[in-house]
């Protein structure tokens, strides 16, 4: 969401989104999701480029946050969830990397519900998000989230809770 915010505030942002996606990928100064969310998920050179316009505003905007919750010092850790940590280098100001993996199964019935996409566009999104084989070296905590809430919420705390308490 930070980064959806960054670029409908941003007009220079949107100015290179329309350059690049044309015209009618932004209208009134917002994004045109439904056609950007099209276009990026079919062609990986899309994505791409999508990702050269929006990734270094997103890592230097996020530094500045984590820069200042520091400077702060009232937090003990502080958890930054971003679908992109890995494509736009934000994992490298992390202490830790967590993973959470889950099945394109259980991703499908899970985005199709929540979202009111259809299968193909669910599965046509996930195909085009990193995969866990490629930034393995850079994951400290992998979890599973392929069962329950309940099971979830149980790992997170044999698992993560423990790591985090100890930054």
């Amino acid at each position: 969401k930070l980064a959806s915010k960054l670029m409908e505030g941003d007009s220079e942002i949107l100015k290179k989104i329309q350059k690049t996606f044309g015209e009618e990928s932004v209208v009134n100064g917002m994004l045109n999701r439904k056609l950007l969310r099209k276009k990026l998920f079919s062609d990986k050179k899309e994505l791409k480029k999508m990702n050269d316009i929006t990734n270094k505003v997103l890592r230097e905007h996020v530094a500045e946050i984590i820069q200042k919750m520091r400077r702060i010092n009232k937090y003990s850790f502080i958890v930054v969830e971003a679908a992109v940590l890995f494509e736009s280098g934000l994992y490298r100001l992390m202490d830790k990397n967590i993973w959470v993996d889950v099945s394109i199964e259980n991703s499908v019935k899970r985005v199709k519900t929540r979202d009111n996409n259809t299968e193909k566009q669910v599965r046509d999104i996930y195909l085009r998000q990193t995969e866990l084989e490629n930034i393995k070296g850079n994951v400290d905590i992998l979890i599973s989230n392929n069962g329950s809430k309940s099971e979830l919420r149980k790992t997170f705390n044999k698992t993560v809770l423990p790591e985090l308490m100890n930054l």
